[in-house]
């Protein structure tokens, strides 16, 4: 069986791509909603509301976004899950993300 699937957009976001370690861990599509969502794990500040309120130590952090798109490559939103001014991690085990009903799953 193909589960495969062809690529129709690309986008990076984040920082520089030399010194940043934001990484794409999971993707899965809502079919109800007819959207892409892609989970990552950001170190970026661009990526990282409120950055400048985190702690020192926070820089080798990661916390976890959360994109939105629609098949075509249209953003629709973004959510940030992070621990504000705590100095601890977010991890995303690797394609551990779906959507059941209105709830974001997933296992880190």
């Amino acid at each position: 069986m193909n589960v495969g699937g062809v690529v129709q957009f690309i986008h990076q976001w984040g920082g520089d791509s030399a010194t940043n370690r934001d990484v794409c861990r999971a993707v899965s599509y809502d079919s109800v909603r007819n959207e892409v969502l892609y989970m990552l794990e950001t170190t970026s500040p661009s990526l990282r509301p409120d950055y400048d309120r985190y702690s020192r130590y926070s820089k080798d952090n990661t916390d976890i976004l959360i994109i939105s798109m629609r098949p075509g490559g249209d953003f629709v939103s973004g959510y940030n899950l992070n621990y504000d001014t705590a100095s601890v991690s977010m991890g995303v085990g690797g394609h551990s993300f779906f959507v059941k009903d209105d709830f974001f799953i997933f296992g880190g």
